[in-house]
């Protein structure tokens, strides 16, 4: 592999995993979250502790290539 702005051979290829957590837009929040969240904490604090604590959260992985130059410190993404 070849650095694009250097020209040199000698470029380490590093594998970086993203991980997301799924969230609530702004839309939801302005329209509903806004006066849902705190009514549900005051009717149901107990079970809304309880799912906080050991419910799931969606999260998801991505893992992307980056290469990075060794002699100019020049890093891209491998397609």
């Amino acid at each position: 592999m070849i650095c694009p702005k250097c020209k040199s051979e000698n470029v380490v290829v590093q594998v970086v995993p993203h991980v997301q957590t799924k969230r609530h837009g702004l839309l939801y929040w302005l329209l509903i979250g806004w006066w849902l969240k705190p009514l549900l904490w005051l009717l149901f604090t107990i079970p809304m502790l309880v799912i906080r604590l050991f419910g799931h959260k969606k999260v998801t992985t991505k893992v992307k290539s980056y290469a990075v130059c060794q002699n100019c410190g020049y890093s891209f993404i491998v397609k």
